[in-house]
């Protein structure tokens, strides 16, 4: 099929953003631009995720509906993230517009690279500027490693003016651009696309948003007038164009819109730098001039470019208002306060100084009809702020409607939370104003709170079970520290402390309210062994061993014994002798033969389950 003109200009530039050109040999022009040549350089919008039929914008490319595809193949889609399945190494994008439903051109490269684009563009302006943009992206995923990056030459007339280099891997779409200046006389151009890099392993596209424009000096308009005017005003109001660095023989029209720049209007006649506006009909309109280099430029739409929109807007002199006025309630119309429905006409003054004559179709409105419907919850735990207000249902409002809390409008489409313990005014107001509130008090619960401290004095390996009291049951206990404790999350665990400890549990209610319980066991060491000041070792079986007695819960159970006899001599020693065994304690004798009838010194050591050493002293008599 033969490409028409506007088509094969159009392929130019969806060709060009296909390889970002990321180097330049000059740098694009920032000046004014003009209108978008190509007006399908968005590649449109629609429901069919992928184009049924060929475009044929893409010459040596073969366009497909089965996607993803191989190298050489191209589609129109409005997303990689609608497709049935893609390659694991292809992003899942749509494309770069707001429209959930626009098109982009996918591209996977050629095997190997050359020229594979070229096309004539007929139509153009000599001497003039013209800007390629575009947006593409790298449609490899970023942690993607060993793929090859797209690196395209754009020729025109033969000749190299952009290299692109390795277009970036980052799964950002990218704006890229740049300019060229037509000869004198040139009206045509040949633009050659060569691709650098192979396909087969990445260099892989997606484009969109492709622009060709022409592009000329800086046009400014401006205006001494604030960008109002009363109606039927008498002022003169004057436009001016500003163009930078215009050149002899430049053309320029001065065109409005009324709205909003849907459509624009030449003004008849209007084509000098200034241009007087002498209608002042009531609207609001935006001025603008197109601007061409020439009066031929002037009228051809791909030569010429356009000045920035100045907005006007004209404060008409009559208002007609329609409003509502709650039962009960006022309404200020200027400086007369209503209490009733009706019809009033008053000659108000606007913020610009027009004297307008206004209308009032004020209706009254019951104010009794809205029904506000809340639930609450309170605070968790005392003092806590994550009670919360909800909405159940509003009836009798006309939307739209606005919630206030004390004063502060809220959204109840959602709970409002975050509120303490107190009383809040929860409101609506609907479109007409009626208002409705109600009253919503949230109270905190019973303190969760420990029931005083109960302190206590044990001896040393002395057992004992801690109970702390709460003034509501706890459904967790967190105890520390853990030394000594039976269990560290009972409510009760026995405790053996090896010193004085205060302990403390962290305790949690129902509703998961903290409170801390303390209590300090202070631990003494005390009566810790008992040794007999006599014995009789006659082999009557009574009191024949020295044996030490002792409390077994605070010692080791052995113990270290060494006896000496009046002149201080070593006469007994057992350094592992065992606490309270009447078999294990001296037994009278000295190297084997029975000791004499006197009194003997003692020395005792033993160690604490703390690991303190006592050492213990005295004298025993020894009688046979």
């Amino acid at each position: 099929m033969k490409a028409t003109r506007k088509t094969r200009i159009w392929l130019i530039g969806i060709l060009l953003l296909a390889f970002s050109f990321v180097g330049s040999s000059q740098e694009i022009c920032v000046g004014s631009l003009g209108e978008n040549i190509f007006t399908e350089g968005d590649f449109g919008s629609g429901q069919v995720n992928i184009l049924p039929t060929d475009p044929g914008i893409a010459p040596g490319f073969i366009y497909t509906t089965n996607a993803p595809f191989d190298d050489g193949f191209y589609t129109i889609t409005n997303g990689s993230d609608r497709w049935n399945s893609n390659f694991d190494t292809w992003l899942n994008i749509g494309d770069a517009s707001n429209d959930p439903n626009g098109y982009m051109m996918v591209v996977n490269a050629s095997f190997q690279p050359g020229i594979f684009y070229e096309q004539e563009v007929t139509g153009l302006c000599d001497n003039t500027t013209y800007n390629f943009t575009a947006d593409v992206i790298n449609f490899i995923k970023q942690p993607v490693t060993g793929h090859i990056l797209p690196n395209v030459s754009f020729l025109i007339d033969g000749v190299v003016e952009f290299t692109t280099g390795p277009i970036p891997q980052d799964e950002k779409w990218h704006n890229y651009g740049f300019s060229f200046v037509t000869e004198p006389g040139q009206t045509t151009v040949v633009l050659t696309l060569r691709n650098n890099a192979p396909g087969g392993i990445g260099n892989d596209l997606a484009l969109d948003n492709i622009s060709f424009r022409a592009c000329g000096p800086d046009a400014i308009t401006s205006t001494d007038l604030d960008g109002k005017v009363c109606e039927n005003s008498t002022e003169n109001v004057f436009l001016a164009a500003n163009i930078q660095d215009a050149q002899p023989g430049y053309a320029l029209q001065w065109q409005v819109s009324s709205d909003n720049g849907g459509t624009w209007t030449d003004i008849p006649g209007a084509m000098d730098s200034a241009y007087q506006i002498t209608d002042f009909s009531s609207g609001s309109f935006l001025y603008r001039y197109l601007f061409g280099a020439s009066p031929a430029n002037l009228l051809n739409p791909k030569c010429r470019t356009l000045s920035t929109p100045l907005p006007i807007e004209v404060i008409p002199l009559t208002w007609s208002i329609s409003d509502t006025i709650c039962s009960g309630t006022t309404y200020q119309f200027g400086d007369t306060i209503l209490d009733r429905q009706g019809i009033y006409v008053d000659s108000l003054i606007s913020s610009i100084g027009c004297d307008s004559i206004v209308t009032l179709n004020l209706v009254e409105v019951p104010a009794d009809r809205i029904g506000l419907n809340i639930t609450a919850t309170d605070p968790s735990c005392t003092d806590f702020r994550d009670g919360s207000i909800s909405l159940v249902s509003v009836t009798g409002a006309w939307p739209p409607v606005t919630y206030q809390i004390n004063d502060s409008e809220v959204d109840l489409s959602v709970p409002a939370a975050g509120l303490g313990s107190d009383t809040y005014v929860v409101s609506v107001t609907d479109r007409f104003r009626c208002t409705a509130d109600t009253l919503v008090d949230l109270v905190n619960p019973d303190a969760f709170l420990p029931l005083g401290r109960i302190d206590t004095t044990i001896k040393l390996g002395q057992p004992i079970t801690l109970v702390p009291q709460f003034t509501q049951q706890p459904e967790s206990w967190q105890w520390s520290p853990s030394e000594g404790l039976s269990c560290t999350d009972c409510p009760d665990p026995v405790i053996r402390p090896l010193r004085t400890t205060n302990y403390s549990v962290l305790a949690k209610n129902a509703n998961g309210c903290e409170a801390t319980y303390n209590i300090n066991v202070d631990v003494f060491v005390d009566n810790l062994v008992f040794i007999p000041n006599i014995f009789t070792p006659n082999r009557d079986n009574i009191n024949d061993r020295l044996t030490v007695f002792g409390d077994a819960n605070a010692q080791t159970g052995t113990y270290e014994i060494s006896i000496y006899d009046r002149f201080g001599s070593l006469v007994y020693q057992n350094p592992e002798a065992i606490l309270n065994e009447e078999g294990t304690g001296w037994d009278g004798t000295s190297g084997g033969d029975p000791a004499p009838t006197g009194v003997y010194t003692y020395l005792i050591r033993f160690e604490l389950i703390n690991g303190q050493i006592i050492q213990r002293a005295g004298s025993i008599t020894l009688i046979r």
